[in-house]
């Protein structure tokens, strides 16, 4: 991950793992206009890959909601999740397990929660 600092003369230095860019005032300036002439393509791009956080709001937890509002000004509410089901392992066949990947359903198996026994509907 790339670290940019602002220096003390008007510049910026630019700093990586291995490498460290310093730009004075008038070649961080044309960086900038070089960035902003350049900004939708950038952004076109950057939607194309945007990770996002995806929130699990249980019925116990709406308090909570008008706070988390606040915190993440682009929460968007989906829907609610309506029901949360529970079995003992040992009853839930392979068949089910199936079911609930093939209709995308989330699920998880406690109390390991292995990568490989959860499913996050994308």
């Amino acid at each position: 991950m790339k670290k940019f600092e602002d220096r003390i003369d008007g510049g910026i230095c630019i700093t990586d793992n291995q490498a460290q860019i310093h730009l004075d005032p008038s070649e961080a300036y044309a960086l900038w206009r070089w960035l902003s002439a350049r900004k939708d393509a950038f952004q076109a791009h950057s939607f194309e890959t945007q990770l996002e956080l995806k929130i699990h709001l249980y019925q116990e937890d709406l308090g909570h909601l008008d706070e988390l509002k606040a915190a993440i000004p682009d929460l968007h509410e989906r829907g609610p999740i309506v029901k949360v089901l529970e079995a003992p392992l040992e009853t839930v066949s392979e068949r089910a397990l199936q079911l609930l990947k093939d209709f995308q359903i989330e699920y998880h198996i406690h109390p390991l929660l292995e990568d490989d026994d959860t499913y996050a509907q994308g």
